[in-house]
């Protein structure tokens, strides 16, 4: 996912936090194995961040904050950062 997030025209084109999620999805698919833990427990961390109680996925949730596709991969790019420190 950082990788993503840092270079998203080399993997997705453009920054698009649709496109990450189906990148992601895509990659697990065709390595048929689970979800990577660190990248499933980004949306845990986000419906508590923002004390969402739905099952939202996290790309629901940071298109509702940032309330346009640019915005939502700009504060993605910021929360995976803070994900990450915290879960160090």
């Amino acid at each position: 996912m950082t990788l993503l997030l840092e270079k998203p025209g080399l993997y997705i084109g453009y920054g698009s936090v649709v496109r990450i999620e189906a990148f992601i999805a895509g990659y697990t698919f065709a390595k048929k194995k689970p979800d990577d833990l660190v990248y499933r427990g980004f949306g845990q961390w986000l419906r508590k961040k923002f004390d969402i109680r739905q099952d939202l996925s996290w790309t629901s949730i940071v298109c509702f904050v940032g309330q346009s596709e640019a915005e939502a991969f700009e504060i993605t790019k910021e929360l995976w950062k803070k994900y990450k420190i915290e879960i160090s």
